[in-house]
């Protein structure tokens, strides 16, 4: 029974590696899609907003490119907030604080699917549909990992409890387990008979 409770707790540390490391990949991710939208939407900003007449002209903010910028952007910080959720419930053993990762991904895992099989059904043959499907399973792996994750962490954990119990039992004992002091002490120390005192 020991040798099964420390394979399984190597298990339940290793799992939680993996998943810090992956949420840190992930909050690359998010962070380098962000910079780069917001950079392609400044690049394509109009050098002169006002127009012939003097009015401000704004019609820009509503053109396809950044369109689609608002909608990744969206999409990657909803992602990078959920990323920091995660990695603070990892972190701090809080598993409700993975909920929002295992929701927004899962919306996102639909997401794929919808996307994949209209671009199967409605073009021909390309690599944008390999790229889509690699995607796809990569996100239902991570998905699938997060809730491993979300179940290893309800599971009771009674071995490590026991082994803190005591640990902190030793601590306390260790504390008040000092010598005393000489002033603590209120007897005297015995007399020893002089006899003996001389050999």
């Amino acid at each position: 029974m020991a040798l099964l409770t420390i394979v399984r707790r190597v298990d339940v540390d290793k799992i939680m590696r993996q998943t810090m490391l992956m949420l840190k990949v992930l909050l690359c991710f998010d962070v380098f899609f962000i910079i780069s939208t917001i950079v392609e939407m400044i690049w394509y900003t109009p050098a002169l907003i006002q127009g012939n007449d003097g009015d401000w002209d704004f019609s820009f903010l509503l053109s396809d490119v950044y369109i689609h910028g608002y909608c990744i952007l969206s999409i990657f910080s909803l992602s990078f907030m959920c990323n920091s959720f995660a990695c603070a419930g990892v972190t701090n053993k809080k598993r409700m604080l993975l909920l929002p990762w295992l929701i927004v991904y899962m919306m996102f895992k639909i997401l794929l699917i919808a996307s994949f099989i209209s671009d199967v059904l409605f073009n021909p043959f390309n690599v944008s549909q390999i790229f889509l499907l690699c995607l796809l399973l990569l996100v239902m792996s991570a998905w699938r990992h997060m809730q491993v994750v979300f179940i290893v962490m309800g599971l009771p954990r009674a071995a490590a409890t026991v082994n803190d119990t005591e640990a902190s039992e030793e601590a306390i004992n260790k504390v008040n387990d000092v010598p005393p002091t000489y002033e603590d002490v209120t007897e005297k120390p015995p007399k020893y008979d002089e006899a003996t005192m001389t050999q």
